[in-house]
């Protein structure tokens, strides 16, 4: 029932957003994933996507959401778009029996937590978003959030009440 409000909440947000000017998601590259400051969300989707459809708005809502200022010290979001030739390569299901790096994430098709290199990152299927940046070692870091555009609101939206 909880998560069945979270997401009422969320896309009366949505709504309440769609009248106003459109968000600044900032797409990169996949060479980019990596190379971006502070600590910020990457959001992965297709064109050709279903799931991505409904998952791109709630995204560009919450982007809007933090760039009214309300919203201090929450992460930005990226986009890449995995139907681009240049990123195409990383979007691939992640195989623990061949390749041996240890357990995936998510459904264990993604291989995220702990990439620090575009070339080792495997991403299972869209929408997807993780977290990336710097912990307070310096070192950098990456995990795995959630995928679908469910979990995606609902983990964004919680994101925001923290």
């Amino acid at each position: 029932m909880k998560k069945i409000i979270t997401l009422l909440m969320f896309a009366v947000l949505l709504v309440g957003l769609s009248g106003c000017s459109a968000s600044k998601l900032k797409e990169i590259n996949k060479d980019e994933i990596f190379n971006q400051e502070g600590k910020y969300f990457v959001y992965f989707y297709q064109e050709d996507c279903e799931d991505c459809k409904i998952a791109k708005p709630i995204v560009e809502a919450y982007v809007k959401q933090i760039q009214t200022g309300n919203y201090e010290n929450k992460n930005t979001v990226y986009a890449v778009n995995l139907s681009k030739e240049e990123n195409k390569d990383i979007l691939r299901a992640y195989n623990q029996v061949i390749l041996g790096w240890g357990a995936g994430q998510g459904d264990g098709t993604y291989y995220v937590d702990n990439v620090t290199d575009a070339d080792n990152l495997y991403i299972g299927a869209t929408s997807a978003l993780i977290s990336v940046g710097v912990n307070s070692n310096g070192d950098k870091f990456s995990k795995f959030l959630i995928s679908g555009n469910e979990g995606i609101g609902t983990y964004l939206s919680n994101y925001l009440q923290k």
